[in-house]
């Protein structure tokens, strides 16, 4: 982020658990807004804005599947359903996920859909093992993951789930 003059600070990636904190600690520049928060109609500070417009463009999309952010924040979830697995089926932690992430409970057509990514998603990784292990520990930021590549089935269940999750969040209604 970086501003076209010699005398912009240099803003670092926070530590710790100041890394979790909610974007209304993020800096704000007059003439120069976040990236994030540009490709998300955040208004500019130049002005007052009483309402927000509503978009949804390609850039958005591919802010929330790339963004280191939104993809932590996609395993912080899928890291929650992947402990909601041990007590429940695959279609009740969906459900679980899915009223996590937008208030309300799935439909069974939603349902159906996301099960079948995540079947897919185990499937596919269930082949590849490594990439597996290699989407969950490129994602995971600061969070522990607790097991090693030798915890294939551990590994394989983790990144679908972050599948999932990813899904989930890229949502509209989300």
């Amino acid at each position: 982020w970086w501003i076209r003059d010699d005398k912009s600070p240099k803003y670092d990636v926070s530590k710790g658990e100041a890394r979790y904190r909610r974007t209304l600690y993020t800096i704000w520049r007059r003439t120069y807004l976040h990236p994030t928060l540009a490709n998300f109609d955040a208004p500019n500070r130049v002005t007052c804005s009483v309402t927000r417009e509503r978009t949804n463009t390609p850039l958005q999309a591919l802010t929330l599947m790339n963004d280191p952010i939104f993809l932590e924040a996609a395993f912080g979830l899928a890291r929650r359903l992947f402990k909601e697995q041990n007590h429940s089926s695959v279609e009740s932690v969906i459900r679980i996920g899915f009223q996590l992430a937008t208030t309300r409970k799935p439909n069974d057509d939603e349902v159906e859909v996301l099960t079948k990514i995540y079947e897919k998603s185990m499937k596919r990784f269930s082949e590849d093992n490594e990439s597996a292990y290699k989407l969950t520990d490129s994602v995971r930021g600061e969070l522990s993951l607790g097991f090693s590549p030798l915890h294939t089935s551990e590994i394989v269940s983790l990144a679908s789930w972050f599948h999932i999750a990813n899904a989930l969040l890229n949502l509209d209604e989300t």
